[in-house]
Order: structure tokens, then sequence, then C-alpha cells
């Protein structure tokens, strides 16, 4: 599992709502570092919906049903990511 991958997953599913503060903590992160971010984010993203990325998370078997939630966080967060 990356940085990137304990980051964003607070972004989603259960954490997102059972874990308020993580959730709001991420959200600042990727809002304050988003220009440092975007590459590893659109490497990241990109790699998730080809296929070509080896996933090392607990969300691992959840990850394409959440993929599009990532999505709409990440845009909400910072369109230019």
């Amino acid at each position: 599992m990356t940085l990137l991958d304990t980051i964003l997953e607070n972004l989603v599913g259960k954490k997102k709502q059972e874990q308020i503060p993580s959730y709001k903590l991420t959200r600042e992160i990727v809002l304050k570092c988003s220009e440092q971010l975007q590459h590893f984010i659109n490497h990241f993203i990109s790699g998730l919906i080809s296929g070509n990325l080896a996933i090392e998370t607990d969300l691992r078997g959840k990850i394409y049903e959440l993929i599009y939630e990532l999505i709409y966080e990440l845009n909400d967060i910072n369109s230019n990511l």
C-alpha cells in the first residue's frame, strides 16, 4: 500500500462516512497539495481504469465500484485534478 492509496481511500466507501475527521483532513491535504499530487493522482486513476496498476489496498475487491466515487470526490475538491 502506498501513501497515495492510504490518503485516497479516506475519500470513498465506509471510511468517508465512518471517519469524518479523516475524510475532512484528506480533503484539505488534497486541496492544499493538489498541484504536487496531480501527476501521481492522474497516474493512479489511469492505472486503475486501464487495469495496469497493482492495487494493494483493503479496497481492492471494490475498487471498480469506488472509482467513480473517487473521481467525483477529487473533482469536487479541485476540478483540475
